[in-house]
């Protein structure tokens, strides 16, 4: 399922792109379902997927980068959560907004929530 497509409206409604996802961010793990700016909020998401290198590390990409850091369903696939959220985190600028969504687990309560 294209999980971020699914929530793009949702996200528009409770206003995430205005506060949150907005500026130059990027998308870790977006795959064929990259994270869409509105056309009224100013910014650029940049992808990274699986072609990139590995998303635990993202040795590739210098601290203090991106407005905001993304992510969907990927989280749960990462070998060490702790690497993964410390290299995550380092990409985002001070006073950036870093928003993860993954799934919940049979029996959880399902709903849509600001980070």
């Amino acid at each position: 399922m294209k999980e971020t497509a699914k929530n793009y409206e949702a996200r528009i409604e409770n206003g995430d792109f205005k506060n949150y996802l907005h500026g130059d961010g990027i998308d870790i793990g977006g795959g064929d379902d990259c994270l869409q700016l509105p056309p009224d909020v100013e910014g650029t998401v940049r992808l990274w997927d699986i072609k990139d290198g590995d998303a635990q590390y993202m040795h590739k990409l210098k601290d203090d980068t991106f407005d905001f850091v993304y992510s969907s369903h990927c989280l749960e696939h990462m070998r060490d959560i702790d690497t993964a959220f410390t290299n995550w985190l380092r990409l985002c600028k001070p006073g950036g907004y870093c928003t993860y969504a993954f799934p919940t687990r049979p029996g959880m309560k399902k709903e849509y929530g600001r980070p």
